[in-house]
């Protein structure tokens, strides 16, 4: 069974069309009447110009009814379109004999007696031109007199007949025909099986998407979300779904409204995409894969809570197909699992291998998704990934933007430490202005804390030639002080003083331990220090690692007496573990790492819900904890 990631709040109601999407409408809303004319007109036996001389010579006895100036319509709408360029024209028509046959129509009434096809064809004639005011009163006719022929018609004539009314809605900035559309697919997601043939229910599925993909640009209600959920809930996924396009066209219904594709299915689902061998369904079933995957995340987002077991079965599927997919793809899957912190390690070596053996037509970016998914995973890297990558930025030269570049950097760095192999990365990073005093001024404090942990790690591993090369004036600049004060002020958040009362209770006094800011990792902690009795000592003796404002005090690195032990206390939030596995995510043990670089001997976790919980919990689960430090008294 599918599972519905959250109420009834739907992504749609917030996403709008883009000028592409607009235009892909129009081309297809061409296409589809170009297609119906042809093959109507073929019934006619005259050719195209023969149809429009007759009319315009005099032939009113075509006005008699729309059988007899349809034809005419579509002859005209046929020329307009091969008079402008195939894929360029991506703009509504005006033309006076098409606004003059749809007002004849109107006003000698020759809607009467039409059959659906005619109507349904004045639909498609709708969206290839202009919606000037005397256009919209007709098709504002052309609704209510469809409203009293509509409960006649077939099944699919009345699809049919919404796809138009959903498509001309957004051309025409209107909501045609909203309450009908919303009836009839209420009642259709609600028949009983045995009521819809394979056929019915592709129609169904692709009437119900247009429906939920256009309300977004209106804020119209063509349909109820919760009636398609539940329709897609009772849905057989069997094989009437078989072509690669409605495959597509039913997750992306899914994705649309928020529901979960079971797994089984689209196991099913992906292998009838592949199968097609085109790149554009290869594309596709990428593209179903991500938009599961997001949807997971989107229901930790708003659920607080990820369904880990779907989240294992999109990687099995991901790892059986990976093959198939194209480079570019199967790292963009890898790093959208990493982003959710779910850890495979096999999934990524082997996209890695794929990545070192055929990436030299695949630009930085690539490497770049794949360094991240490494220390987001936590998985070791061989040398020849790494090669890989600094060759590929290198060769990007100038054209890598900066802070792509400082965030791949100082990627590298916290998962590997420095090598000797990232030497022209780093060399290019210091090179490319970022740490000038007029740029961390205006740079957003993401790019500052990139640029303070970068030089922190550099710091840290006391890199001489790139120590140098730090101006002396960058923890003085703007943007990188505004970070260092939002630090300040999470060491007197209430959870953080909490956790610092029960180690000086436990300890004894409140000159045991103190809360610290640490920059480079921005992170804020409790320190305390142990002496060479294993007592914990006074901090006002104990010299700072970190200043006051998180800046890193590299001369006090080594200034502790023999024997002594710094000790740092952080609390660890759901987040900071895999979904799949009871470990710290690779960027949290980077961060954990730097503490114990830094000269911290142990680094004691507490979870945050011990944290929210009452004081005696928290005090009886230090001693705990405190207890496993080696001669502690």
């Amino acid at each position: 069974m599918g599972r519905v990631t959250t109420g009834t709040e739907l992504s749609y109601s917030t996403k709008k069309l883009t000028k592409n999407e607009y235009n892909v409408i129009i081309r297809r809303n061409q296409d589809l009447l170009e297609r119906e004319a042809k093959e109507y007109l073929m019934q006619d036996g005259r050719s195209e110009g023969e149809i429009i001389s007759d009319y315009e010579n005099g032939a009113r006895e075509a006005e008699k009814d729309l059988g007899g100036l349809l034809p005419y319509i579509y002859a005209v709408s046929l020329k307009c379109l091969r008079d402008s360029p195939r894929y360029q024209n991506t703009h509504l028509l005006q033309d006076d004999r098409l606004s003059s046959a749809l007002l004849t129509i109107l006003n000698k009434g020759l809607m009467e007696g039409s059959v659906p096809r005619q109507l349904i064809g004045l639909l498609l004639v709708g969206g290839l031109i202009q919606p000037s005011p005397e256009i919209l009163q007709f098709y504002k006719e052309l609704e209510r007199h469809m409203l009293q022929v509509w409960s006649e018609w077939h099944i699919r004539s009345r699809i049919e007949a919404c796809h138009g009314w959903l498509h001309l809605s957004l051309l025409h900035k209107q909501k045609y025909f909203e309450e009908q559309i919303r009836i009839f697919l209420m009642a259709g997601t609600k028949l009983e099986r045995k009521e819809l043939g394979g056929k019915e229910i592709h129609w169904l599925v692709s009437v119900l998407q247009s429906a939920v993909y256009y309300s977004c640009e209106l804020g119209g209600k063509w349909v109820d979300a919760n009636d398609v959920r539940h329709f897609l809930q009772e849905l057989k996924f069997n094989s009437e779904f078989s072509e690669p396009r409605e495959v597509y066209r039913y997750v992306q219904l899914c994705h649309n409204v928020e529901y979960l594709v079971p797994s089984d299915i689209l196991w099913k689902g992906l292998e009838i995409l592949l199968c097609d061998g085109t790149e554009e369904y290869k594309r596709r079933a990428f593209l179903c894969i991500k938009w599961m995957l997001g949807l997971a995340q989107k229901q930790k987002l708003n659920k607080g809570f990820m369904d880990v077991q779907y989240v294992t079965e999109l990687a099995e599927i991901f790892k059986k197909h990976a093959s198939l997919l194209p480079l570019r793809e199967q790292i963009g899957i890898t790093w959208q699992f990493g982003v959710i912190y779910y850890s495979d390690h096999e999934m990524l070596l082997k996209v890695a291998e794929n990545f070192v053996s055929n990436a030299q037509d695949i630009d930085g970016d690539a490497g770049y998704r794949l360094v991240q998914a490494y220390l987001r995973m936590d998985c070791n890297t061989n040398i020849a990934f790494l090669t890989k990558v600094v060759d590929l930025v290198q060769n990007q030269g100038r054209n890598i933007p900066p802070f792509k570049l400082l965030s791949l950097t100082c990627d590298l760095m916290r998962h590997h430490g420095y090598y000797e192999v990232f030497s022209g990365i780093l060399d290019s990073c210091f090179q490319s202005g970022l740490m000038k005093e007029e740029s961390l001024n205006v740079m957003k404090p993401k790019g500052c804390m990139w640029i303070v942990e970068l030089c922190g790690r550099l710091e840290i591993e006391q890199i001489d030639k790139y120590i140098k090369k730090i101006p002396p004036s960058l923890y003085q600049a703007d943007g990188i002080q505004y970070c260092a004060e939002k630090l300040k002020n999470k060491c007197q958040h209430s959870s953080k003083k909490a956790v610092l009362a029960a180690v000086q209770i436990i300890l004894g006094g409140p000159h045991t331990a103190r809360v610290i800011p640490v920059l480079p990792i921005y992170q804020p902690i409790v320190e305390f220090c142990l002496n060479e009795l294993n007592e914990p000592e006074d901090m006002k003796l104990v010299p700072r690692i970190f200043d006051e404002n998180g800046f890193l005090k590299m001369e006090n690195m080594s200034a502790l007496p023999e024997r002594w032990r710094r000790i740092a206390v952080w609390i660890l939030h759901d987040e900071d573990f895999f979904i799949n596995k009871p470990m710290l995510t690779g960027v949290v043990k980077a961060k954990k790492h730097f503490l114990y670089e830094a000269g911290y001997r142990e680094v004691l976790e507490v979870p945050f819900f011990m944290v929210k919980g009452k004081s005696a919990s928290l005090h009886k689960f230090f001693k705990e904890e405190l207890k496993k430090i080696p001669h502690i008294r």
